[in-house]
């Protein structure tokens, strides 16, 4: 669990994730949109507090990116 403090000699670290996900719909997209959509998924998740993740959705970004 990334949530965990994991040991690197004899000394405790923490991380966290923001994890951005965009779902390829019927229409086939190229790799450039879907990899655009799900960074902007992450930059939402880092907004609201780190440590979660969201799915793209263009209306909050605003944009169909």
């Amino acid at each position: 669990m990334i949530a965990q403090p994991y040991n690197l000699a004899c000394r405790s670290y923490f991380s966290s994730a923001s994890i951005g996900i965009a779902i390829m719909g019927d229409l086939l997209e190229d790799s450039e949109t879907l990899l655009r959509r799900a960074d902007n998924a992450m930059y939402q998740a880092k907004s609201e507090g780190r440590n979660t993740l969201r799915f793209f959705n263009p209306e909050q970004s605003g944009k169909m990116a």
